[in-house]
């Protein structure tokens, strides 16, 4: 014999000490989601798992960051070089930066007559005067792209900006402003 009882009658059936096992109450039928719904859904979960992702990269560029600046001043203390010596390093690094750059840009035939090359050599010596300090490894990267499908920039001081290696690499040929 199937009886069923509400809790409020096995309470009752309880404390007169007649022993029983209630039947729980079946659930009420779960609603189904719309398309939209589950379109929103599949969006949020999407949206968290690239904020975690982000969150994960910045934490392990920070560790790298830290290595990279641990690594640099061992570096300079385990050879006793002062803040000059450094400046010196930064100064010898830009230069030969800047040769390997004007090389790049003459075979691509990108170097107008009219560029003033002291400031080209500045975003270099600024490049690698932040790497020293820094220990994070620095490029001048050529906002409009010397080489690319669509677009061919110039190698002058108006198109010229100092980014990391990882955001430069990142950026490649694909991306400038005003990009159609």
């Amino acid at each position: 014999m199937n009886i069923n009882l509400t809790w409020e009658t096995a309470a009752k059936l309880s404390a007169a000490g007649i022993s029983f096992h209630p039947i729980p109450k079946r659930p009420a039928p779960r609603r189904r989601h719309t398309a939209e719904e589950l379109a929103y859904f599949k969006r949020v979960t999407k949206n968290k798992a690239k904020a975690r992702a982000k969150v994960r990269r910045a934490e392990q560029l920070a560790e790298e960051h830290r290595i990279l600046k641990l690594n640099r001043e061992r570096y300079q203390q385990e050879r006793g070089f002062t803040d000059e010596d450094m400046e010196w390093e930064a100064r010898f690094i830009a230069q030969h930066r800047l040769i390997g750059m004007k090389q790049h840009a003459k075979k691509l035939k990108a170097t107008p007559k009219w560029a003033d090359f002291e400031k080209i050599k500045a975003f270099y010596q600024q490049a690698a005067r932040l790497e020293t300090f820094t220990g994070i490894p620095m490029h001048v990267d050529h906002i409009v792209p010397l080489g690319s499908k669509i677009v061919c920039g110039l190698n002058c001081e108006q198109n010229l900006q100092v980014l990391t290696k990882r955001e430069n690499i990142a950026k490649l040929n694909r991306w400038w402003p005003d990009m159609p």
